[in-house]
């Protein structure tokens, strides 16, 4: 039996390949995937898949399992109300908050450094933690370019919405929504038929974001480098994507469109190993509650297992369901397809504004699912959709009111999706032979309690001498970054400006360096949504 893609899209996109049979791109992926499960080697160390990491995730391929249980969540950013205070007190001015910090874009910025054997190593940093590098290494950070230290910058851009579900909106000239695009598709799917099918997901591309992409706004039109300098401070630009590459982070998967899934935590490895790691028993499951953590059994079992994000909504409600089941004596496996998916959206509480008073509006006449199964009742596997006002309509999204709120922002229906992933379940046979936690420090924010952050004990002792610079990571971006000025254009936001930053990055020699002759890996897919392995 062959893992099929999420949704079991690959059914319908494989059928329009023009370079790779049907066939053989099932198999590639089947193959593909399987990594993730069964692990792989590599330069001949063996990096554990599922099967390695828990006895009580079992083969779905050898063994069915009994029941399909779904484990659902909410798909607006749970750690983004943390942080805005909207939990405790849910006020339509706290959402808002939480609403406009969900469609700022974090910039990554790059560099190459030297590893302890002097070869060069490709670094990827958010721009706004640029200041926590070491000093040496600060003012190598910038963007990529095409070509050389002379070629066009490129901006790449990742959405704060980690819940497996991502955003866009477009607006009219009034700044009103037109039209909202929701997305659960995996970034490993993309990159993959990218590589194997650039024409096809040209096509796809257009399809789903419109024909105003260009082939050059996704595939690098030339070589993609990164600046850095050695040890002794010799200055070259290194190639880490060829011409033709598929740039995933592209502007119309970040600023200007949704297609997949861009935040690093959103990926089908970090889905699977999620769910192996949670399928352990844990000393926490025999504890109890901790009541520093609520005395809530979701936060605590993942602050001790540490296999996710504990401010979200869906990492430690599936490490508590998954964990549930292996408690109760059984064995777990994700239900292929595998993927993570958009269940359900409730639109009952939308209405649009009339002369007369406010109308109710139907969900047929504004939502379209443009890729996955909606078909299936019990367990629907939507992946990408869209809101928008019927063709010749006289009032948009934006003269519409959801919760009794104007609609003004996308994340407010993100409120009302909800997401899913489907476990297999095994009756019995499970090992329950506990593990210890893992030695992470778990302390609440000092000025929003309801948010959490997690340490390395070895570098912070306490939560007490936690340091801004150590919440820096941990918080969400709530304003635009510190960016170079003069290359704010493509934003369609106002940046501001570090002038100690600008003048670093931009007084060296950066601009006269050569294009040396290495070639360096470009940063791999995120295979945890773990802080700490």
């Amino acid at each position: 039996m062959l893992l099929r893609t999420p949704a079991d899209i690959g059914a319908i996109d494989f059928k329009d390949a023009k370079n790779t049979t049907p066939q053989d791109l099932a198999q590639a992926w089947n193959d593909y995937l399987m990594q993730n499960l069964q692990g792989h080697e590599d330069h001949g160390k063996h990096v554990p898949g599922a099967f390695d990491k828990s006895p009580n995730y079992f083969d779905g391929r050898k063994d069915h399992g009994d029941a399909t249980a779904p484990i659902p969540w909410n798909g607006f950013p749970r750690a983004l109300d943390r942080w805005h205070k909207v939990l405790g007190d849910p006020t339509p001015a706290k959402q808002a908050l939480a609403e406009a910090t969900a469609e700022t874009v974090v910039e990554y910025l790059f560099f190459w450094y030297p590893d302890g054997k002097g070869q060069p190593q490709l670094k990827r940093i958010p721009a706004h933690l640029v200041s926590l590098l070491p000093v040496a290494q600060q003012k190598l950070a910038r963007r990529a370019r095409l070509g050389s230290g002379t070629g066009a910058e490129i901006t790449m851009c990742y959405r704060q919405q980690d819940e497996y579900c991502e955003w866009h909106a477009d607006r009219d000239t009034r700044g009103k929504l037109v039209r909202l695009s929701f997305t659960a598709e995996p970034p490993e799917y993309w990159t993959y038929l990218a590589d194997k099918e650039p024409d096809l997901v040209f096509g796809l591309y257009k399809k789903l974001v419109g024909d105003n992409v260009q082939r050059d706004d996704i595939f690098y039109p030339s070589d993609a480098v990164v600046y850095g300098e050695n040890a002794n401070g010799a200055a070259r630009w290194l190639k880490f994507a060829a011409k033709g590459d598929y740039n995933q982070y592209n502007k119309w998967n970040s600023t200007h469109g949704a297609v997949h899934l861009t935040h690093w935590a959103n990926t089908l490895g970090a889905e699977i190993d999620l769910a192996a790691r949670a399928s352990i028993v844990w000393q926490s499951d025999i504890d109890g509650p901790r009541p520093d953590l609520d005395d809530d059994p979701a936060l605590t079992r993942i602050a001790c297992a540490g296999y996710g994000g504990i401010n979200r909504s869906s990492d430690p409600t599936i490490g508590e369901l998954v964990g549930l089941q292996v408690a109760a004596g059984n064995r777990v496996s994700l239900t292929d397809p595998i993927g993570l998916y958009i269940a359900s959206i409730d639109l009952s509480t939308l209405q649009r504004q009339t002369p007369t008073g406010r109308v109710p509006v139907a969900e047929a006449d504004v939502l379209t699912i443009s890729r996955g199964d909606a078909a299936d009742a019990a367990h629907p596997r939507k992946l990408h959709m869209k809101l928008e006002a019927p063709a010749g309509a006289d009032w948009t999204l934006g003269d519409c009111y959801i919760d009794n709120r104007l609609l003004e922002r996308a994340g407010q229906v993100a409120r009302k999706i909800t997401m899913s992933l489907y476990a297999d379940v095994k009756n019995g046979g499970a090992n329950k032979a506990p593990h210890g936690c893992k030695p992470n420090l778990v302390c609440r924010n000092p000025t929003s309690s309801g948010f959490f952050g997690t340490f390395d004990p070895e570098e912070v002792a306490s939560c007490e001498k936690a340091k801004p610079d150590d919440w820096l990571q941990e918080v969400p971006l709530v304003g635009p970054a510190a960016l170079l000025t003069g290359h704010i254009s493509t934003f369609d936001v106002k940046l501001d400006s570090d002038t100690v930053f600008v003048s670093k990055a931009t007084e060296d020699k950066a601009s006269t360096a050569p294009v040396g002759n290495e070639v360096i890996p470009p940063p791999p897919i995120a295979s945890s949504r773990a802080k700490f392995q």
